[in-house]
């Protein structure tokens, strides 16, 4: 008869075992485990088993909103308000806790609006200084002018260096 080997215990060549010192931590979920609850939660939501906060407190604002309603000051035959001092007190309480409510609801249930600057467009003069023209006067050794070229229009930016020759000397700009 064969006998089992007791396979807890390490084999001739096996190194022992050693504990686990990275990774992820006993019973923490994994990627697919956490997708899959959450996939199992939306459908329960959608199926109505669970309700968003901000359902919630807009179910708790409507019920304090009816505490409110219901201890309301009433008018009497006459026209006159009456309300006594316990529903009072129960009125204020039921109206604080509508305006914690609704405070806490303003952001799901509207917009926040904020103010934008619009920039006007630039003017034509400020289009123009983006601009430039170029002269080109050719002048012979007496003086005479002997050819000119203009070109309009010429980006500011496609000019690395503008020089300006004159009779005095050379001025550079740039």
């Amino acid at each position: 008869m064969t006998s089992l080997k007791d396979l807890s215990e390490p084999s001739g060549g096996d190194q022992p075992r050693r504990r686990k010192t990275g990774g992820r931590k006993k019973g923490t979920p994994n990627k697919r485990t956490k997708k899959a609850q959450l996939r199992a939660d939306f459908e329960l939501y959608e199926r109505g088993g669970i309700k968003l906060a901000r359902d919630r407190l807009s179910e708790v604002m409507n019920f304090f909103a009816g505490l409110m309603d219901f201890y309301a000051p009433v008018r009497d035959e006459n026209g006159k308000l009456v309300i006594t001092p316990e529903d009072m007190a129960e009125f204020r309480s039921a109206a604080d806790m509508v305006v914690r409510a609704a405070t806490a609801l303003i952001p799901y249930q509207s917009p926040r609006l904020t103010a934008i600057a619009i920039a006007p467009p630039p003017s034509p003069a400020v289009e123009q200084s983006k601009h430039v023209t170029i002269s080109v006067n050719i002048f012979d050794d007496k003086g005479e002018l002997v050819d000119r070229s203009e070109q309009r229009n010429v980006p500011r930016d496609d000019l690395p260096l503008l020089i300006d020759h004159d009779a005095d000397g050379v001025r550079q700009e740039g």
